[in-house]
């Protein structure tokens, strides 16, 4: 098990250097996975370049999503339950549940920064410092040890796709408008697709020490949130281009500014706090399936339509 014995080595290091560079690798690995690489994205979308921030959100959720079905599909268990001998991070362990393979944070790490990379990539410094935060995401999944050298390849072989693809599937709705109810079709059938399949599907059911190594209602919660994603993403998508087609050009950096920090408070409290809320009025799938489709609504079509119609309000003032 060449693997294994990669990440031995690795987990050798960190224990000689005395775990000096776990810090640094803790906070690489958030650029892929957590509320950080979420308003990035908005703050793109929203203040800086719509068209970027649309191909990257596109990107993300078409990228996350796929790979959700190949994990939910190879259930391949974390490196430590294939071997007692890995030992990983433990901050780096507390977000790392559910299966390995691929990872989902190189996933959504190479979506965004892949997707700075192509919009700006006749500017080498972004272009080489999107490369390298890359590389850099899917080596700390190897280094805290929470994920193989497979885990990583095939994720950046998904995110690569659909980087190339979500150019392709843009274009050709931007070419002919009437085919935005397709993309909107598309995400609420594979959403309904992710929520079923995760939660019919039969997953292994082992045991160390009386304990199952990996839960089935976890993953099938996880489907719904992805499902519900996709589909806020879909809805979102469809409806702002339809009624809103808010624009970034031609704003001043007071309007830019305004635009990220109204929305960005509440993308904070969507993220931290909209799933535990949700549970106490409804059952555990169904706020995980709501939250993920409230969050992507409001940042693509809600946000939007209201500081467009605060934006027009002032400047008829």
């Amino acid at each position: 098990m060449i693997d294994i014995q990669y990440l031995l080595f690795l987990q050798h290091l960190r224990e000689i250097t005395g775990g000096i560079f776990n810090g640094f690798f803790l906070f690489i690995t958030d650029l892929g996975w957590s509320v950080l690489p979420v308003l990035i994205a908005c703050f793109l979308y929203w203040s800086v370049s719509k068209s970027t921030g649309r191909y990257i959100f596109t990107t993300i959720n078409l990228a996350d999503y796929t790979s959700n079905f190949i994990k939910v599909t190879v259930c391949a268990y974390r490196p430590w339950v294939r071997s007692a001998d890995i030992h990983p991070v433990e901050q780096a362990r507390a977000t790392a549940t559910g299966y390995s393979f691929p990872s989902g944070h190189t996933t959504v790490g190479t979506s965004l920064w892949g997707g700075i990379g192509i919009t700006w990539k006749n500017n080498r410094i972004i272009r080489r410092l999107a490369v390298l935060i890359i590389l850099l995401i899917g080596f700390s999944r190897n280094y805290l040890g929470v994920h193989t050298p497979q885990d990583v390849l095939v994720a950046l072989m998904v995110a690569s796709f659909w980087l190339w693809a979500s150019q392709k599937l843009l274009a050709w709705i931007d070419a002919d408008r009437s085919r935005l109810r397709w993309m909107l079709w598309g995400a609420i059938i594979l959403a309904a697709v992710m929520a079923l399949y995760a939660n019919l599907k039969s997953y292994p059911m082992d045991y160390v020490n009386g304990e199952l190594l990996v839960d089935p209602k976890k993953l099938a919660l996880d489907g719904l949130g992805v499902g519900g994603n996709l589909l806020g993403f879909g809805v979102g998508f469809y409806l702002e281009q339809k009624y809103v087609n808010f624009s970034t050009d031609g704003i001043s950096m007071e309007a830019r500014i305004v635009r990220f920090l109204t929305g960005a408070l509440i993308v904070l409290v969507f993220f931290y706090l909209s799933s535990p809320l949700l549970k106490l009025c409804m059952p555990a799938g169904a706020a995980k399936l709501i939250g993920g489709f409230l969050n992507y609504l409001y940042i693509l079509f809600l946000h939007p339509y209201w500081f467009q119609k605060h934006e027009k309000k002032g400047s008829a003032e």
